[in-house]
């Protein structure tokens, strides 16, 4: 006991900082919370990217010229989804070589298998493809030079969704959703060079076949579902199954956009659907002579096939209970079950018929069972017919007929080819190309047989000028 203390007098001593901590702390969390509380406030009212806005600030919309790669979002589906890759490869059609390869993410969605060629005066010929839907990155359609196989350009647009629409020989026409406004159709144009402008409205329904009525303009012609007359490699007239239930044929002139209305295709009595699981054709096929509508039947492998004048679109003649049918020229080609047991070993029989006259039959033959149809038939190499055939030697053979003298007493179709001009395959005077599943076969003019293997299944092969592109990619389903 000190001296102070005895004497009955308190000293009172500082307190210790340990002694003031608590009410520290409690500042310190009263604080936290209200900058929790803050947050949470301004995470509630500020403004939400939508996720187009989200896309364009990882990408802001406006042409990327000569990239290092294409840019695409993450495909999309409920489960995690494989980004594929598409590869297109340029064979010479001098050689049959290939001139170059080029492989590139495929779209995360759009028009699969669908690609477009531009070219103008001042810039290489392009080979163009549109990734329609907004991701991680906008919409964009890309391009890649048809001559080196290299990147072109990638225009990203200021758009929510696109669709394609119609095109030129210099022009890709497409509409979609505006960026801002949703509900709002928008149309724009672009060029082999890669710039984008405004483009008039085009009205077409991809719910309903397209009506002329409304047109799209001289000089452009639709990009798909309709049946293209070629003259010199171009697009100068388009056929399709016009008025408002698209049950009439339509000729529609490319340079004037000048329409003329054709008959009724004869749709009922179980035939309803145009193109059949067993002609693997265009459903409308056309030259300047002769139209080819194959009608199809949910009863058994059958077809109908109705033939009008190229010229004004009326109805020829028609046939039913057939299988695959096509345009061979001035010839309609077709195919038919004949009487044999069903293990026979050939159990239809093929037929090459005036296009004036059914009757008149240029030449016939037996046709190896098929089971999921067509008759090899490729499409004409100047007036000779091109078939695609099983060989012991190799896959796949062409075999070529100029007259009835070059007719086997059995035609061993390719499985699955035929019957005519198709997405897969490409024959003229100067070369063959046919495409399956992970190969495609090239022959040129007096050459071999060349096998070129692809990892994905070919989806689209065409001739531009000196070079045939090949395509192989997947369709993706992921759910």
């Amino acid at each position: 006991m000190t001296a102070s203390e005895a004497d009955g007098v308190r000293t009172d001593r500082p307190r210790s900082t340990a002694d003031s901590r608590p009410a520290y702390i409690m500042l310190a969390v009263i604080a936290v919370v209200a900058v929790g509380v803050a947050a949470a406030w301004w995470l509630s009212v500020r403004p939400r990217l939508t996720a187009l806005e989200e896309a364009f600030e990882n990408q802001p919309p406006g042409p990327v010229f000569e990239p290092a790669e294409f840019l695409v979002g993450a495909a999309w589906g409920n489960e995690e989804c494989p980004q594929l890759s598409t590869q297109i490869f340029a064979v010479d059609v001098s050689d049959g070589s290939l001139a170059w390869e080029q492989t590139v993410p495929s779209p995360s969605s759009g028009f699969f298998g669908e690609w477009y060629v531009l070219a103008s005066d001042g810039d290489d010929a392009v080979l163009v493809q549109i990734d329609g839907q907004v991701g991680e990155v906008p919409p964009s359609v890309r391009a890649i030079d048809i001559a080196t196989g290299q990147l072109a350009w990638q225009h990203f647009l200021e758009m929510g969704q696109v669709f394609r629409s119609a095109q030129s020989e210099s022009e890709l026409v497409m509409e979609g959703t505006a960026a801002t406004e949703l509900d709002d159709v928008v149309t724009v144009a672009v060029d082999a060079g890669g710039q984008v402008a405004d483009a008039s409205l085009v009205q077409f329904d991809r719910n309903r076949p397209f009506d002329p009525a409304i047109q799209l303009g001289a000089g452009y012609h639709l990009t798909s579902n309709v049946a293209d007359v070629l003259t010199d490699g171009q697009v100068v007239a388009q056929v399709y199954g016009g008025g408002p239930d698209g049950s009439r044929i339509d000729i529609r002139t490319v340079a004037d956009g000048a329409t003329i209305t054709g008959d009724r295709i004869p749709f009922g009595d179980g035939f309803d659907d145009l193109g059949s699981s067993s002609s693997p054709g265009d459903p409308i096929q056309a030259s300047d002579d002769l139209i080819l509508v194959v009608i199809g039947s949910p009863v058994g492998p059958n077809t109908r096939l109705a033939v009008f004048d190229g010229s004004d679109g009326t109805l020829k003649w028609s046939i039913e209970d057939t299988r695959a049918g096509a345009v061979a020229g001035d010839d309609i080609l077709y195919d038919k079950r004949n009487d044999e047991p069903v293990d026979a070993v050939s159990t239809r029989d093929l037929y090459l018929v005036d296009g004036d006259d059914p009757d008149e039959v240029v030449w016939s033959t037996e046709l190896t069972v098929n089971e999921i149809g067509g008759n090899g038939f490729l499409g004409m190499a100047g007036d000779d017919l091109v078939f695609a055939v099983e060989s012991t030697d190799v896959p796949l053979e062409f075999l070529v007929i100029s007259d009835e003298g070059d007719v086997p007493d059995l035609l061993d179709a390719a499985e699955g080819y035929g019957a005519g001009w198709g997405s897969r395959h490409h024959v003229d005077d100067e070369i063959f190309v046919a495409g399956f599943d992970g190969r495609f076969w090239v022959q040129p003019a007096d050459g071999e047989i060349i096998e070129v293997e692809t990892e994905e299944p070919v989806s689209w092969v065409r001739r531009v000028d000196d070079r045939v592109l090949v395509v192989a990619s997947h369709q993706q389903f992921c759910r």
